[in-house]
């Protein structure tokens, strides 16, 4: 995302966290769960952008694993049999 949004878009990064904010914004509204996939590697020249963007995301957004994610589905959710 940080390549694409950044070296390939062209976008500055006001406008990223704008985007990164109404991803934030709709994954909240819909009790989503938010998978981030990153490349540790690239991470040197988007540091700050990604601080930003795990810091607001953990605060918003329920789980940090698989465990946590199921947790939260087990006390937020009915699950109907049949």
């Amino acid at each position: 995302m940080d390549t694409t949004l950044f070296n390939q878009m062209h976008l500055y990064f006001n406008q990223v966290w704008k985007l990164m904010e109404k991803l934030i914004d709709t994954v909240e509204f819909h009790r989503g769960v938010l998978a981030v996939l990153w490349q540790y590697i690239y991470a040197r020249g988007f540091l700050e952008f990604y601080k930003k963007f795990f810091s607001a995301a953990l605060k918003r957004l329920p789980g940090t694993s698989g465990t946590e994610v199921y947790r939260w589905w087990k006390n937020n959710i009915e699950v109907k049999a049949g």
